[in-house]
């Protein structure tokens, strides 16, 4: 009988889908080879030994065996053993999963749980076989990597899945589409509206023929175009896409829909930037009608756009008309968050700033009293803000 194998060879081989992984993903990157292993320090060492190493040599043996091992369901192990080297062609234990299985299967862990780690190309017999599976399984793994605020990596995972779905999908098909709104949506998230936007032109340009050009899904990537303009400053391309969107949700919707208020807020907010306050105004208006009818006159979204509207009174020196807004929406904080809450404090002092300015400096001192008096006691948890962003950004859910 022959010389057992080392007690290391034995253990290393048991570790059968790490080993098997490792043969075949350096056999697709490197070509024929074998797993040169050794024990050095009393750890298991290994490497991939390329055909060319073993031609090198001269061993003609080892180069047979090289040239003959069937890689998708077996791997060759090389050791030293008697001064001498051993080679074992080692296959799949029964039930087990061949070298391309385990391949595989390390591809979606990685898909999984770290889509940074998946190579940059896969074979064609991949695609053929799981590219759709990998697909959904990265775009689910976008969908919870955003729930979770790993950004970046969830960046990675959605423009994998958009490569290998234009790979086998095609650049139109509806797998490409959900997969460039998913890297829109991360770039959103993270404030790179400069890299989203070719996504939402594109996602646009697709659905245009496929959907039409009044699909809400069309509209929303408008939508969604123009609020990445306004967040970089450019207005005036946000403009004529917020009309677009506006004119098709009050076809579809009416005049009187929330989505309808929500669009004309920010185009009020893209107005008001580029200074244009006359058209602003009746924007503000319209959609505080709208918000109040709907959602009530305590509702977050109402309180936004009633601030703003108040804040855009107060730049242009009109504040007679800002102070009962904010008046107004005090009153709303108030009830809505508590006398003591952090937000109520700012609130006061906004409008007691107004007051002085006014030459109310006796309903300035009131305000001002009050939050004296609130700040010496215990103040309350946060929570959400209600007042807006700077002008012509866009809030979260406006």
């Amino acid at each position: 009988m022959g010389e057992s194998n080392p007690q290391y060879i034995d253990k290393v081989l048991t570790e059968w889908n790490n080993i098997s992984h490792f043969a075949y993903d350096n056999f697709m990157s490197k070509g024929r080879g074998a797993i040169l292993l050794w024990e050095e320090g009393g750890e298991t060492r290994f490497r991939y030994g390329s055909r060319d190493s073993f031609l090198n040599k001269g061993d003609k043996h080892q180069l047979h065996l090289v040239d003959t091992y069937n890689p998708e369901m077996e791997f060759l192990a090389v050791f030293e053993i008697s001064g001498g080297l051993r080679t074992l062609r080692v296959r799949s234990p029964e039930g087990g999963f061949n070298p391309k299985q385990s391949w595989a299967r390390e591809i979606f862990r990685r898909a999984l749980e770290s889509p940074e780690k998946l190579p940059d190309s896969f074979p064609a017999w991949f695609i053929e076989e799981h590219g759709k599976l990998l697909i959904k399984t990265l775009n689910d793994a976008v969908v919870s990597l955003y729930k979770q605020k790993f950004y970046e990596r969830g960046v990675v995972a959605a423009a994998k899945a958009l490569q290998i779905s234009e790979q086998i999908a095609g650049p139109e098909h509806a797998n490409t589409v959900l997969s460039l709104q998913n890297l829109a949506a991360m770039y959103v998230i993270q404030k790179q509206d400069a890299l989203a936007e070719p996504l939402f032109k594109r996602m646009i340009s697709i659905e245009e023929k496929s959907l039409g050009p009044e699909h809400p899904d069309v509209i929303e990537n408008v939508y969604g175009l123009a609020v990445g303009y306004a967040n970089q400053e450019q207005y005036l391309k946000a403009e004529p896409l917020y009309k677009r969107a506006l004119a098709v949700k009050e076809k579809i919707l009416g005049p009187e829909h929330p989505e309808v208020a929500r669009i004309l807020h920010n185009l009020a907010e893209a107005y008001w930037a580029l200074g244009r306050y006359a058209q602003a105004e009746p924007l503000f208006k319209r959609c505080l009608a709208i918000r109040e009818k709907a959602l009530g006159p305590e509702d977050p979204f109402f309180l936004l756009s009633l601030n703003r509207l108040a804040e855009m009174y107060r730049a242009q020196g009109k504040h007679d008309l800002a102070a009962p807004l904010f008046e107004r929406e005090l009153a709303s904080m108030e009830k809505i968050l508590g006398m003591s809450h952090p937000d109520v404090i700012s609130a006061l002092l906004n409008l007691a700033a107004l007051y002085r300015k006014t030459g109310m400096a006796q309903k300035a001192e009131e305000l001002e009293k009050r939050v004296e008096t609130i700040k010496a006691e215990k103040p309350a948890p946060e929570s959400p803000k209600v007042s807006g962003p700077a002008p012509g950004k866009q809030a979260t859910s406006p």
